[in-house]
């Protein structure tokens, strides 16, 4: 990542409506020229962080800066920024490429950049159909052509794969990595852990309006080996908790299932020795732990 100073710094953000505290001292930051994931639960306050850095909602307290700019004086940094908040809404009558002729004529930007963002989002082919013959996942790639008009140095998504199918969902991906690779920041919101696991630079969780971690994806879930364990009854697992205990081997369960912080390696001395003690094993699955299962166990110690 960039060791530029950072696109956006948070400082203790905080949002109420009377006695109900949304964001609760908030401080992150995002990393110039990367990839940013902000995640967190339904509620967590991700979609209200971003409306108050574009300067939609007026703060309760703290400080924030966008590309160097105090959250003050929107008008300083909002030219530089190209945002998609919620979803797209376009004139359903009227063709990719008229909806953007309106828009730049509204934003006083050359005419000249759509068929740059048409290109950049590979809609070029479509771009004279109009907007309602368009698929979801097209209508997703049009509002980013949107916001890609100013030719902005950050770009803010917030949750840009809602309900999209699996291609639809590898389209944006490899697009947002792409505007990456160009020098562009890309913050985006989403609830979909994995996709994020695989694009982000750095990540942001926001729990409860706090931030809960803040890094990269490897500091949160970092490579371990996992064995996921089933016994044919519950009640063995505490049979195969001493086999782990025996050979100073961590475990916890989950659900119905033993988690064990093993290589496969240990997989047939565990099934074996199980065996000899008349413990059936119905389960005993090689596994790397995930964002998703690390930010699972995250937002719950955070609720305890």
């Amino acid at each position: 990542m960039s060791t530029a100073p950072p696109a956006i710094s948070v400082s203790n953000l905080t949002k109420s409506y009377g006695t109900h505290r949304i964001l609760d001292n908030v401080s992150f930051e995002v990393p110039a020229g990367a990839i940013t994931g902000f995640i967190g639960p339904n509620g967590a306050g991700k979609t209200t962080t971003i409306r108050t850095l574009l300067g939609f909602v007026d703060r309760s307290e703290g400080e924030a800066t966008v590309l160097g700019e105090s959250i003050d004086d929107p008008s300083a940094f909002l030219g530089r920024v190209g945002a998609l908040i919620d979803s797209p809404a376009f004139y359903p009558g009227l063709s990719a490429r008229k909806n953007l002729q309106m828009l730049a004529d509204i934003g006083n930007i050359d005419r000249g950049r759509i068929d740059v963002v048409l290109d950049i989002v590979g809609l070029t082919a479509r771009a004279d159909d109009v907007a309602k013959q368009y698929s979801l996942g097209m209508k997703q790639r049009l509002g980013i052509a949107a916001a890609l008009l100013p030719d902005p140095d950050l770009l803010i998504l917030d949750e840009p794969t809602n309900g999209l199918d699996p291609v639809g969902i590898q389209e944006i991906r490899t697009l947002l990595r792409r505007l990456a690779d160009e020098g562009r920041t890309v913050l985006v919101s989403s609830h979909l852990l994995a996709e994020l696991e695989h694009v982000s630079d750095w990540i942001v969780v926001l729990q409860r309006g706090r931030v809960v971690y803040q890094g990269t994806v490897a500091g949160l879930a970092p490579e371990s080996d996992e064995l996921s364990v089933a016994a044919l009854s519950v009640d063995d697992l505490g049979v195969l908790e001493e086999i782990c205990d025996a050979s100073a081997v961590t475990h916890h369960r989950r659900d119905d299932k033993l988690v064990v912080q093993a290589p496969a390696s240990f997989a047939a001395h565990l099934n074996s020795t199980a065996m000899s003690r008349g413990v059936v094993v119905i389960e005993l699955i090689p596994r790397h732990a995930s964002l998703e299962d690390a930010f699972f166990e995250l937002i719950e110690g955070v609720s305890k």
